[in-house]
Order: structure tokens, then C-alpha cells, then sequence
């Protein structure tokens, strides 16, 4: 994908688009107080470029410099691009020079020419590593000199400063001391920064903004479909934008989440927390009458900052604590000594851990660290305690999530591209002709690029004089959310709409090329009532689990709705082209796992029941129309819809015959909640996200009362088959109720079809299950995103963890895609015996070794499931299971408070094995794994933050490091973890092809009937109409687990872990040690539809199975060609040779096959 984006070409408004251009002046007011202070730029007009079509007249090369200032923001290598395709277009010998590591880089000299073949590297690439940014300021009448010092050694004619509010302001200063210094030296701004404060009548948007709200509302819709799915969580989402609410309306306006907090409006009003908390409960107690135990939140990062009476509270807290030493303990009844009336009412209010923070957490000056307050948790400890206070009726389940890092340096998109590259040409045209102190800007951008209209606007004009750190300073103001903008009017309007109606609206990932690749923000383009357009929920409507409208489906979604899918070509014509050819018998690996087998499945373990079936072009498979069931067990991936669309397809041939789903999962089963599904009722889940067409509850049917009642419910409607999406568990219960159905001479056929994220499904004539592509694709873009923050940033070390449960695929995909620094994968460190601390151990090192070189930055990948490979860990969490299992959640709580008290009671609860492993983890990761627990009383791993447990570790080790003298370098963790932002993905073109293919697999075995089995497809990396597809009779990949949810010692299929003898982990290792020091990081970017990029598929499928049916294809060559050399009329010893040789070969072949 970065290959395909380097070759995009972006369009130049038409006053650039030639080689000179035309002028038109305006004046601009400037404020008294600026002009006095800044005469020489505040006399500077507004200047637009039109079109000329004068000849270019004999010229000289420009040399102009260029310098990041500030955070990063996706689209800073294409300002650089346009302004060095701009000067290469005015004179071929034109010189760019790039300032590194931010504006410190210009008043220290520190530069590199960009030429060619480096600018060719960044062309439409995210983040700023190609020179890097930096926080610093010229300030100092030294780096002022310095600047003007060295920026005349390299005789530049110009110097353009890319930034936010404060680094254009630096740029005002310092063009005024060029000036007043005599120097020809022009510069220029250019508007910067993903929060979108930099905004005014001239400027419609900062750069930047665009790309980063997208990559936001690609997994914030993602997570909308998700709370869509399952309907228990209550989502509450974090969003950068510290100053200003505007990525937050921009996100929700796009998404439609049930709410969104505007810091603006809550100052505004003068509201209280406490009124905001009361304003949710109240909303969230709404959606319970409505039957809605779920929602989605926004809130801005900077929410805390705006609420009144807050900034009250932290000034008294700064004031009563500073240059005090109060003891820990002694702290909180000091400071209500203190506090005037309505700030202690404010204090107490807070949950003990912000109260602790907010006197504990301080900055090297003794003020609170307000910034460092995770503001969705704080409102989702207050809406907790409140709604206990309400009675709610249902559990509150809250998830936080915070989306910031993964958006500033993401591949920018067509907008962001354009609008960069038009901005450095405006700011090389600006030098060019001689002007100084603008900032480059368009205007217009509404328009198709070529109508935008690029001028230069004096920085003097948007400058304003504000009072900070007791100085009266000169600084362009930050735009705000203006509460009478159309834009939030236009949210306004729909809020209490979009509060109690799930009008989710999912965009999906940034695209290149096709629908929605054209779209502009509405910060640009303010909202229509067509955008606002949204269908209300029908109380009456039980099916499907989420009825999907027209007015709530995004461009893309409408798009991927009538979008073909690619089959195999023995399926494109349903069950009227294709047969079933059974093969040879597949048994479990084991004798151990056969004998199981055999006990526990004996009619599943007649031979015809254990053979390979492979799909066959044919006459058909002859059959009375069919009733076909279908439910969903497993979580939710990517792909399950098109199941159903396979199960469509197959049975188009068969006229009269009729699909059931059930709603809720096990439970719509259970209770026969179905309905009949049609081509016209499913067309709007086709090729979608999530699972909401059906949704689902609990992933299992165990025991003999729950399949008596799926018996009673497949006999009730007369269903020929049940088709089970889900991961291993549903597998294994697949295969239970087949077993049930055969001793009970139920004709219902049971067919379960593997589709989990985790991968965790192996046998050697299965590639991949439904929604890994998708999934790892997505987490390996923002990961990859993340990284060249990193690089860019060059002062943060990300620790990542996946979604994955035990295994580690997600993982190792996402280590192969983008090559992290460091990637755990939990099954070596099980296979090699080691600890918590040789993890630890490990990713220190590697810290250590990257700060030897200077490389103060990095990225470590974290599986979900790392602690339970770690034995002691592993048994710790084991016991957790076994002495909360079967309590009440009262009584959970109450052995949980006791330990976290008094840590001697840890005793009398755990073995003497797991006391010590509890009493070694930090006190809030002891209250993580004994409060954090499921409603069957078992530890929830994707709760466990472990990424922040190996910082903290890692931390100390530095420290410790430090004080031997063995390190000297500054680590500074960031911690994310990435879930629920994929699981709802739209499906990569290989997961619709698989989804649906996997559907009519199971319809043609249902109509042939075979039971007990999941389909394959082989050959996945080349084209699907070439896959070759059958299917794997359930017992085949069964394995005995000495302790599982069935019970010990039985035949399960097991949740297959990585395979450390695969190409994909070999090439994981061999390369590992490269991607400590190399920073090879690499960005797969979003997943594509419309474009040649839409064929590209995850690498472990590319590692681990490419060769599969070129091997097949080439062993039949071989064969043919003996078949021709050994015809009649040969010698007869030639036939001898041939004959001894193959009798050899088939030996060897079926002695392997046999093992």
C-alpha cells in the first residue's frame, strides 16, 4: 500500500498549476497591540495566486528550507513535496534542505538536503521521519541569531515553519526578526495540527485533521457495530483534542454515538461534573427502560479542562500543596482543611483513585498533572457508583477506549494529499516571490482541487495578545467549537435522536480509490440534511437482531452492499454445478486424541463419517428443497454475514427451500426466536461488518437439556441442517450435537463453520478461519501508524496489546506486517520455560541496546494471552478461576477487598505456590486480576492490561539499569491496546470470498447429508474462483485436553496456538534481531475495495500455505509426464526402472501420509 500511495499524483489549484502566477491583494485589520509590537509584518497584505499564462522569463534556483514543528499530523511529507516539486518545476537546479528534530534543528545547524531519491521515499507517506519534528521554540535572542546565522550560510531564500497555532506564531516572530536584521530571508507557515484549533475565515481547516478523524471514525464505527452486536457494553471513547472538542463532533457527526461530550458547551453552561454524570445516568437509565443495556460515548480529551468548577478545584490544589511535603496518608484530610466549601463537595465527589491521583500525580513545578486524568474513567467510576444508586436494573458494563496516537501519522488521505501538496507550493510560490510572514492557505476547499484558491495570509492578522505565565505574549488564537456553528447546530439538532435511537453509522477504513475516496470533512463542508438523514429504532421489530436502514449505512457500507464476491468456480452456480467426492479417512493426530474420539463420538467415528470430502464440478447434487438453520455462537469477525450470503447463494438453486436464523445466539436457538431469511431482508448486512443481523448471547450448547431443546427446536421447524458459526468451543459443541442428533436419529445435519479473529483453528488442509485477514490487517495499520510516531516522535516507547485470547496469531501477523522492535510471542516463552521477569528482562535489553544508540523510541507487541503462558502466572490465574467461580458478585468483591487490604490475607485463599507470584505484581495489576472477572467467576484476560504491567516492570529495570550505570538513556512507555476496533471491521475482499464461500460449502454437505463437519478452501492466495474447497470431518482436529470446559482428559478441538516450526514464525525470529536496531517499520495501511489493493491478504497465510496447489498442480505435471514417457511401445526395462521407482516413491508417501 505505502508502494501504491507513492505513485498517487495530487492535482494543484489552477493558480499554481504554471510556472508564474498572478496576484490579487487585500488589506487585513491587524490588532493595535500586534501592530506596535510587530510593525514590519503587520504591514504584510493577504495575497491569492491566480492563473497566468505568462512565459517564464530566465530564473535562478530557489534553496529553501523546511522544518516540522509541534506534534505530528498526517500529510507533512506531502507539504514538503509540493514545495519541492514546486521549486524543481522553477528551476531544475533548486535546492530543499530539511531542517531535523523541529525548529532546535535550525538554530543547531542540523540539516540534510532533500533530494530526489529521499522525496521520493516520503511521497504521500504519513508521520514526519523524514526530518522529524520537535516540541522545541526559538525563543532566545541566541537561537534567533543562530537561526538567521546558519539559514544565511546556506543562502536560503526562504524558510517554511509547518506547525499549529503556537509554531506559526514562532514563524511570525521570526520572520519580523529577519526583517528588522535586514535579511531577504522569507517565512512562511503552514497551518498544522490534528485537533483542528487552528482555524479561522482563512484558514477552513488545518492539515492533518481530515486523515486522523477518519482513522477515528474507521473504529469508533467499528466499536458502534460491536456494542450493536453483543448489546451489554457500554463503550466510552477518549479522543486527542486537548484544547479544543472539534475531532470529537467531527467523529460523532460521522458515527452517530449515542453521545458526545463538547467541552465548549459544558463551559458555556457553567455545568458541574456532577451535572454532566447526572445528564448520562440519565440517558443510560433511558436506554434501560428501552430495553438498551449499551451505548457509546465520545468524550474529548480535554473535557476535565472545560468543566468550571474543575479549574477552580486544581488552582486551590496547586496553591494549599505547593512546596508542601504531605505524607500519602496524611494528604486527603489536609487538603479538606483547606479546600473552600464548593471544591471540597467537588474532591469528595471524585472516586477514591482520582482523589489519590490529583494529590499524588504531580509535575516537576508541584501542580497537578490534569492532563494525565483518563477523563472516561473517571466518568465511568462516577456513573457506576450513581446508577447503583439509581437501582439500574441491568449490569453496568463499561469498556474505555482511547483513540489518539494511531491517527497523527496515518497514510494521509486524497483530502489531506492534495490539501499538504497544495499548501507547499503556496509556500514555495510565497518565497518565490518575495513574500514573508503569511502562512500558505486555501480556501475553497470545498471545491474539486483544482478550484482551490492558494494565497499567503499575514500572520499578523490572526494574531491576538493573551496573557500566559503572567506575560502579555503575542499568539494566534485557538479556534474553539462555536456552539452556533452549523456544525453544531447540526448535532444539536439530532442529539437526543441519536441518544435512544441506535443510529450507528460505520464509515469504514480511509479509501484510495472509489466511493467516499473523494469525501472532505464537514469542518469544510458542514453536514446536509441528507448527511443527517437517520431511522429511527421500530420497538415492534424482533428480527433481525438489529434492523439495518438505508438512512444509518455510510457510502462505503451502501457500496460494499451491492459489491460482487468471488467464489470458487464450483460454487458460482450453487448446489446445480458442483458434487461431493469423498476422499481418504482424516483421524485426530493422536492415539490418544483417537481413542477419546471413539469413546465420546462413536457414531462420528464410523468410517464414512471420517472421510475427506472434496467439492467437485458435477451434475449436481440432487435434493428436495431444503430447511436450513443458522446461529451464531462464536464473538463477533469480520466475514460472518457473508455465511449467510453463502447459504443464499447455494440454495438460489433450490427453489422452496428456506433459511431460519436465530436471534441472540444460543438462546434464539433454545427458545426457537427465528425468522425466515430472504435475499431482500439480508441485503443490507451483505458483505458487512458485525454480526447485528442475527447478534448473539452465549457461545455454547453443552450438556444433554440444551441440545434436547435445539433438538426439539430443529425438529420443530423440520430443519435438514444447522449450520454454527463460531470459533474452537463451537466447533467442539458442533460436534457433540451431531453426535447427540445421530443417536437420536434426528435428521438435522450439523455443520460448523470456523470464523474467529484468533486463527486458532489448525489442521493441515485448513488455512485460515473467517475474520483473521480482516482483523490483523486493521490492527496491523494502526500499529503500523503508531510506529512511525514512534519514528517520528523519536521519544516514545509504544507497548501494544492484541486481542487474541491465548494464541499469539494476531501477533505474529502484526509483527510480520509492520516490524516492531520487539514482538512477544507467548508460546516460545512456554515452550523455552521462562518467567514474567525474562520478559521483562527481554524488552529491557532491547531497550537498552536502542538507547546506545541513540534511539530513545521504539514499539513492543504484546499478546492478549502472554500471562497464561507463563506457568506461574498461568497457575496464579487458574486458582483466581477456582475461588471465585460459582460466588456471587458481592462475595467476589468481598474476598477481592479483603486482599487488597490486608495483604496477609493472600494466605488464605491461595496455595503457597501462587502467594508469592500475587504479592510480586503491582497493587493495581493484584486488584486487576482479582476484580476484573467474568459472570461465570473467571479472570477476563482482554481486561488485564499487561502492556502496562511490562511498562511499569521495564520502568524499574531502567531504573535499576540506571543506578548500576548499565543504562543512560530516558524511557518513556505509552501504553494502547487494540480489540474491539477490529472485530466489526467491514471484511477484507478475502474475508467476503471466504464467509461466503463457507456458507454454500455447508448447504451443498447439509444436501449431501454429511454432519459432523467444517468446511476448507485451499489455495487462498491466489485467486478464489481457483480455491479448491471441501470439507474436515470435526473429530479430525480434536485433541485431548487434560483440563478444559468439558471436563478432563476429553476430545476438544483445541485453540491451536502458534506453530513455532512455521514459515511465519521462522520468519518472525530470523528476523527479529534486524528489527531491534533497523526501524524497518513498515505501514500496510487501510484495508482497500475498490482498487487492485483490495487482493492483498494477511502474511501468515502467504508464509504458511502459498505453495499448497502449486505444489498439488506440480506433482500432477510430474505424473502426466511419466504417464507419457511410460506409454505402450517403450522398453520394457525403461518400464522395469519406472515401475520399481514409483513402488518406492508411493512407499515413502503413504508411510508419511500414515503418520
Amino acid at each position: 500500500m505505502q508502494k501504491q500511495r507513492q505513485g498517487f499524483v495530487p492535482t494543484l489549484p489552477k493558480g499554481l498549476q504554471h510556472v508564474n502566477s498572478n496576484f490579487k491583494f487585500q488589506e487585513l485589520p491587524v490588532q493595535d497591540s500586534i501592530r506596535e509590537k510587530y510593525p514590519s509584518i503587520s504591514r504584510i497584505n493577504y495575497v491569492e495566486f491566480t492563473p497566468s499564462e505568462e512565459q517564464p522569463q530566465d530564473v535562478s534556483p530557489l534553496r529553501i528550507g523546511v522544518v516540522l514543528s509541534g506534534g505530528q499530523a498526517p500529510g507533512g511529507h506531502n507539504v514538503i513535496m509540493g514545495v519541492f516539486d514546486y521549486i524543481k518545476r522553477h528551476h531544475p537546479s533548486s535546492q530543499l534542505f530539511g531542517f531535523l528534530n523541529g525548529p532546535k534543528g535550525v538554530f543547531t545547524n542540523k540539516f540534510v538536503e532533500i533530494d530526489e531519491e529521499l522525496m521520493n521515499s516520503y511521497r504521500n507517506q504519513g508521520g514526519f521521519d523524514m526530518i522529524c519534528s520537535g516540541r522545541d521554540k526559538i525563543e532566545t535572542e541566541e537561537q534567533y541569531a543562530n537561526s538567521l546565522k546558519y539559514c544565511e550560510a546556506l543562502n536560503l531564500n526562504g524558510l517554511v515553519v509547518i506547525g499549529g497555532d503556537d509554531s506559526n506564531t514562532n514563524a511570525a516572530l521570526l520572520a519580523d526578526y529577519f526583517i528588522q536584521k535586514g535579511s531577504n530571508i522569507k517565512v512562511i507557515g503552514c497551518p498544522k495540527t490534528i485537533d483542528g484549533d487552528l482555524k479561522n475565515e482563512f484558514i477552513e481547516i488545518s492539515f492533518g485533521f481530515d486523515t486522523a478523524t477518519k482513522v477515528y471514525q474507521e473504529v469508533i464505527g467499528n466499536v458502534c457495530l460491536d456494542a450493536l452486536c453483543s448489546k451489554k457494553y457500554y463503550h466510552f471513547v477518549r479522543l486527542m483534542g486537548r484544547s479544543a472538542s472539534h475531532i470529537a463532533l467531527e467523529c460523532e457527526l460521522n458515527t452517530r454515538a449515542n453521545l458526545v461530550l463538547v467541552g465548549e458547551e459544558v463551559e458555556k453552561k457553567n455545568m458541574t461534573l456532577e451535572q454532566i454524570v447526572d445528564d448520562m445516568a440519565q440517558m443510560i437509565t433511558r436506554r434501560a427502560e428501552l430495553g438498551k443495556a449499551y451505548g457509546v460515548v465520545l468524550v474529548p480529551e480535554g473535557l476535565i479542562e472545560f468543566i468550571p468548577e474543575v479549574k477552580v478545584l486544581i488552582t486551590e490544589l496547586n496553591e494549599i500543596l505547593a512546596g508542601k511535603q504531605v505524607g500519602e496518608d496524611q494528604a486527603e484530610a489536609y487538603v479538606n482543611e483547606k479546600l473552600t466549601e464548593s471544591s471540597k463537595y467537588l474532591f469528595n465527589f471524585l472516586p477514591q483513585a482520582i482523589r489519590k491521583q490529583l494529590l499524588l500525580d504531580r509535575d516537576p513545578h508541584g501542580n497537578v498533572q490534569v492532563a494525565k486524568i483518563e477523563t472516561e474513567r473517571l466518568l465511568m467510576l462516577l456513573l457506576d457508583s450513581e446508577l447503583q444508586k439509581r437501582n439500574y436494573p441491568f449490569p453496568f458494563l463499561p469498556q474505555s477506549h482511547y483513540f489518539g496516537y494511531e491517527g497523527r501519522c496515518a497514510l494521509p488521505s486524497n483530502f489531506d494529499a492534495s490539501y499538504c501538496y497544495a499548501l507547499g507550493a503556496t509556500g514555495a510560490a510565497l518565497v518565490k516571490y518575495g513574500f514573508t510572514g503569511c502562512m500558505a492557505v486555501c480556501r475553497g476547499l470545498q471545491k474539486e482541487p483544482s478550484e482551490w484558491e492558494p494565497a499567503g495570509c499575514p500572520l499578523a492578522a490572526m494574531m491576538v495578545v493573551e496573557r500566559r505565565k503572567g506575560k502579555d505574549v503575542a499568539v494566534i488564537e485557538k479556534a474553539l467549537v462555536e456552539l452556533d456553528s452549523p456544525m453544531f447546530k447540526a448535532y444539536e439538532q439530532m442529539r437526543e435522536h441519536w441518544k435512544y435511537n441506535d443510529c450507528y453509522k460505520s464509515p469504514g477504513p480511509i479509501q484510495f480509490e472509489g466511493p467516499g475516496s473523494g469525501s472532505v470533512p464537514f469542518m469544510v463542508k458542514a453536514p446536509s440534511a441528507e448527511d443527517l438523514a437517520s431511522s429511527a429504532d421500530d420497538p415492534s421489530s424482533k428480527f433481525p437482531y438489529h434492523p439495518h436502514s438505508p438512512d444509518n449505512m455510510s457510502v462505503l457500507a451502501k457500496a460494499l452492499m451491492e459489491a460482487p464476491v468471488e467464489v470458487p468456480k464450483v460454487l458460482e452456480r450453487g448446489l446445480e454445478g458442483c458434487s461431493l467426492h469423498p476422499g481418504d479417512i482424516l483421524q485426530a493426530e493422536t492415539e490418544e486424541a483417537r481413542e477419546s474420539v471413539h469413546e465420546q463420538f462413536p457414531e462420528l467415528n464410523e468410517p464414512t463419517r471420517k472421510k475427506f470430502i472434496e467439492l467437485v464440478e458435477g451434475s449436481g447434487i440432487k435434493t428436495q428443497p431444503l430447511k436450513v438453520g443458522v446461529v451464531i455462537l462464536g464473538r463477533q469477525a469480520p466475514g460472518v454475514h457473508n455465511v449467510i450470503d453463502g447459504l443464499l447463494l447455494a440454495l438460489e438453486s433450490k427453489p422452496g427451500s428456506e433459511i431460519y436464523g436465530f436471534v441472540g445466539g444460543n438462546e434464539g436457538l433454545f427458545n426457537n426466536e427465528s425468522f425466515k431469511i430472504t435475499k431482500e431482508n439480508f441485503a443490507p448486512y451483505r458483505n458487512q461488518g458485525g454480526i447485528e443481523f442475527l447478534g448473539r448471547s452465549g457461545d455454547f450448547i453443552r450438556g444433554s437439556e440444551q441440545q434436547e431443546k435445539t433438538k426439539a427446536t430443529c425438529e420443530n421447524l423440520s430443519l435438514d441442517g444447522l449450520v454454527i458459526v463460531g470459533a474452537s468451543h463451537s466447533l467442539t459443541d458442533a460436534a457433540a450435537l451431531s453426535e447427540y442428533f445421530l443417536k437420536n436419529s434426528v435428521k438435522t445435519k450439523v455443520i460448523a463453520v470456523p470464523a474467529t479473529i484468533d486463527a486458532n483453528i489448525s489442521h493441515t488442509l485448513f488455512e485460515t478461519t473467517i475474520g483473521f485477514d480482516t482483523a490483523s490487517r486493521v490492527n496491523a495499520q494502526l500499529i503500523g501508524n503508531m510506529m512511525t510516531d514512534a519514528a517520528s516522535a523519536t521519544k516514545y516507547f509504544y507497548f501494544i496489546r492484541l486481542m487474541g485470547r491465548e494464541p499469539s496469531h494476531l501477533v505474529l501477523e502484526a509483527a510480520l506486517q509492520t516490524h516492531p522492535n520487539g514482538v512477544l510471542i507467548s508460546e516460545y516463552y512456554q515452550r523455552e520455560g521462562l518467567s514474567l521477569s525474562h520478559v521483562v528482562s527481554d524488552v529491557a535489553d532491547v531497550v537498552s541496546d536502542r538507547a546506545a544508540k541513540g534511539k530513545m523510541f521504539g514499539t513492543f507487541l504484546v499478546p492478549e494471552g502472554l500471562l497464561m503462558h507463563l506457568a506461574h502466572h498461568r497457575e496464579l490465574i487458574i486458582e483466581v478461576n477456582s475461588i471465585l467461580a460459582n460466588k456471587t458478585k458481592q462475595e467476589r468483591n468481598q474476598i477481592a477487598t479483603a486482599i487488597l487490604e490486608d495483604e496477609s490475607q493472600i494466605e488464605n485463599y491461595f496455595s503457597h505456590y501462587s502467594v508469592p507470584v500475587l504479592k510480586s505484581l503491582p497493587k493495581w495489576f493484584q486488584k486487576q486480576v482479582l476484580t476484573r472477572i467474568d459472570s461465570n467467576g473467571y479472570v477476563q484476560l482482554s481486561l488485564l492490561e499487561t502492556e502496562r504491567l511490562l511498562a511499569d516492570l521495564v520502568a524499574d529495570e531502567m531504573k535499576k539499569r540506571k543506578n548500576e550505570g548499565t543504562f543512560t538513556g530516558a524511557f518513556s512507555p505509552v501504553c494502547h491496546f487494540f480489540g474491539y476496533q477490529a472485530r466489526c471491521s467491514y471484511p477484507s475482499n478475502l474475508d467476503c470470498s471466504l464467509g461466503t464461500t463457507f456458507g454454500a460449502i455447508a448447504v451443498a454437505l447439509i444436501a449431501g447429508g454429511v454432519t459432523g463437519y467444517m468446511p476448507t478452501a485451499r489455495g487462498l492466495t491466489g485467486q478464489a474462483s481457483k480455491w479448491r474447497v471441501g470439507a474436515i470431518p470435526l473429530t479430525a482436529i480434536m485433541k485431548v485436553k487434560g483440563r478444559s470446559q468439558y471436563g478432563r482428559n476429553k476430545a476438544v478441538v483445541p485453540s491451536s496456538e502458534v506453530d513455532l516450526r512455521s514459515p511465519a514464525f521462522t520468519k518472525t525470529r530470523t528476523e527479529a534481531r534486524n528489527w531491534e536496531f533497523g526501524d524497518r517499520f513498515t505501514n500496510p495501511g487501510p484495508i482497500q475495495y475498490f482498487s487492485a489493493a483490495k487482493y492483498l491478504l494477511n502474511l501468515t497465510l502467504q508464509y504458511d500455505h502459498k505453495d499448497y496447489l502449486e505444489l498439488l498442480q506440480k506433482v500432477n505435471l510430474i505424473c502426466d509426464r511419466i504417464q507419457q514417457i511410460c506409454r505402450f511401445g517403450v522398453n520394457q526395462e525403461l518400464l522395469r526402472t519406472a515401475a520399481i521407482g514409483l513402488s518406492s516413491v508411493e512407499g515413502i508417501l503413504n508411510l508419511h501420509k500414515s503418520q
